[in-house]
C-alpha cells in the first residue's frame, strides 16, 4: 500500500471510531482498555528492542532500583515519622539531612 491509501484508511478508521464512541462509549472504552492497550504495549516492546533501549547487563537494574527505593524510603519515613518503629529512623535521617527532606 502506498502512503495515500494508508492515510485514507486511517481517516475512515478514525471516523468509525468517533461514531462508535458516540454510540457505545462505555463498551468502546472497555474494548480499548482490554484489547488495544495490551496490543499497543506489545508493539511498543518490539519497537524499543529494535532501538536497543533496554539494558544489556544482568545487574543493570540495580542502578534503576536503588534511587527508587531510596526516594520511597525517605518519603515514607517523612510521612510515618510518628510510628514507634519509624521514629528512631526518622530522627537519625533528620539529624543527617536536616530539614531538607
Amino acid at each position: 500500500m502506498d502512503t495515500r491509501k494508508i492515510d485514507i484508511a486511517n481517516i475512515f478508521l478514525m471516523l468509525i471510531s468517533c461514531v462508535l464512541a458516540f454510540v457505545l462509549p462505555f463498551e468502546l472504552f472497555l474494548f480499548s482498555y482490554a484489547v488495544l492497550g495490551p496490543l499497543h504495549y506489545l508493539t511498543e516492546i518490539t519497537w524499543l528492542k529494535k532501538r536497543d533501549y533496554f539494558t544489556n547487563g544482568k545487574k543493570d537494574y540495580i542502578w534503576l532500583v536503588l534511587p527508587c527505593v531510596a526516594l520511597s524510603f525517605i518519603t515514607l519515613i517523612d510521612r510515618y515519622n510518628n510510628l514507634p518503629i519509624v521514629s528512631s529512623i526518622y530522627t537519625t535521617v533528620n539529624s543527617v539531612f536536616g530539614d531538607k527532606l
